[in-house]
């Protein structure tokens, strides 16, 4: 016996598979790119996904060592998941672990923030003027857990959101970024109605974001608190790593003639004990006690004896100021 299907079952049964693979492909694609960052870090360039180095535009972009990984530069043709897009990219995506703070790009007001069918949780921010004059708008695409509310004004570096999950869409790719657009024309497309056409009417034909760092230019500008910008330049929208400084020694070992008869031997003991008598007096701010041993060292260093008394009194009361006594 023959059992006949009829075509309404097949077509439906034919979408559903379809409909499977597109959300499975994006799934099966997280694992490695997600390795492959972890192979080669999470910061400091635009990333080439399988040593894929096509040249995107024609903009030259440096990106400071601490600045967290763009995975998907302006008008790439490879996605954020590493898989090949299907169209234009208009914006740059930024990777960072989810729940990372979102930070406004310069000073603005939050036009537009909603949850948008393909993109999830988005927003639109009105950054004042560019360098022309123009109004310039700033989408942030992919977040979470919004920090502001329409109508609100945000500083630059204000937190205005969280790096969102993965969103298994087109759009979302599967994969954990944020999504950072410009544009100059902040009306939706109705008809269109998902992605950037929720939020901008140019998402097409967007500039490219790489012309708007207040660096100049292709010099992606890090946010530095306390640091002055030209109100018309961008800054990164997700934080850099705050990298350590290295402290500097607050003793200077200055070399001095000691007499003739002091032997290579004697010279090397006191350059030790001198060398000994600076690290405790690097350290004497964080342990905020006077080392006992302080008269003892100087006598033995006759030649140094008042240049260290000087060096130490200098120290201690360096610390009394920063203790505000």
């Amino acid at each position: 016996m023959t059992l006949s299907i009829p075509n309404s079952i097949n077509l439906s049964v034919t979408l559903l598979l379809l409909s499977g693979l597109s959300v499975s492909m994006p799934a099966s694609a997280k694992t490695s790119p997600l390795a492959e960052l972890q192979q080669t870090g999470f910061y400091g360039r635009v990333h080439a996904w399988k040593n894929i180095t096509r040249k995107a535009h024609d903009v030259l972009v440096k990106v400071p060592k601490q600045a967290p990984v763009i995975v998907s530069d302006y008008h790439s043709s490879v996605g954020a998941n590493g898989l090949r897009r299907g169209g234009t990219h208009n914006g740059v995506d930024i990777f960072a672990a989810i729940g990372s703070p979102i930070i406004a790009a310069a000073d603005g007001v939050v036009i537009k923030a909603k949850v948008d069918k393909c993109w999830g949780p988005s927003m639109l921010v009105s950054h004042g003027l560019d360098k022309t004059g123009r109004r310039i708008y700033a989408l942030y695409g992919h977040v979470k857990n919004f920090k502001v509310r329409v109508g609100q004004k945000v500083k630059r570096g204000q937190q205005i959101a969280e790096m969102g999950n993965d969103i298994f869409t087109s759009c979302g790719a599967g994969f954990h970024h944020l999504h950072f657009q410009i544009s100059y024309s902040p009306k939706s497309i109705p008809l269109f109605g998902w992605g950037w056409a929720s939020f901008v009417s140019d998402g097409a034909i967007a500039p490219n974001p790489h012309m708007y760092w207040a660096d100049g230019a292709g010099k992606i500008t890090c946010f530095e608190k306390g640091k002055m910008y030209k109100p018309s330049g961008l800054t990164y929208p997700v934080p850099c790593k705050i990298q350590p400084k290295k402290a500097k020694p607050r003793i200077t070992i200055v070399a001095k003639k000691v007499h003739e008869s002091e032997s290579e031997a004697d010279l090397t003991e006191l350059a030790q004990q001198y060398s000994n008598l600076a690290a405790k007096l690097i350290v004497l701010p964080k342990t905020r006690t006077k080392p006992q041993s302080i008269n003892r060292i100087v006598r033995k260093l006759p030649v140094y004896q008042d240049m260290l008394e000087q060096e130490f009194l200098m120290v201690e009361a360096n610390l009394l100021v920063s203790e505000g006594k």
